[in-house]
């Protein structure tokens, strides 16, 4: 139960400390509307693959990775001896399996000029690419 309730407790915070960068992330993303494709090339690089919808051409960013993260855990333990009940309390290092991923999609018309924008993943996936915005801004 402890197990559990630290685990939720990890994703929650993972959660909700991500919410005030993933804004950040869509903030940057904006900056890239009416721009050239050029611009989101030099911010982020050459996008993973493309996809070609008549006169609209989609740019795609992408980045999945696995990783662990060790949660330390408290349990106890309970044993009987001669009639008598003994508590013990033991702490233990629990790996949890995590993937990171982050998916940016920029959609450019026909004159190459951005007019869209989408993202989806986490925080710690978007982390890269957060900070190529940031770098590329910043100046």
């Amino acid at each position: 139960m402890k197990l559990l309730i630290l685990i939720t407790t990890f994703i929650l915070t993972t959660f909700l400390t991500g919410c005030v960068s993933m804004q950040q992330l869509d903030h940057k993303l904006s900056l890239l509307l009416d721009q050239k494709k050029t611009v989101a090339f030099s911010a982020l690089g050459y996008p993973t693959y493309t996809q070609q919808f008549d006169d609209i051409t989609v740019y795609i960013w992408q980045i999945k990775s696995q990783g662990v993260v060790v949660v330390p855990t408290a349990s106890t333990h309970l044993a009987t001896f001669n009639d008598r009940i003994y508590h013990g309390y033991y702490n233990e290092n629990t790996p949890i399996a995590i993937t990171y991923s982050c998916q940016i999609k920029i959609g450019v018309d026909k004159n190459h000029i951005i007019n869209h924008y989408e993202y989806s993943g986490d925080i710690n996936g978007c982390q890269l690419y957060m900070e190529r915005l940031n770098r590329y801004f910043s100046h």
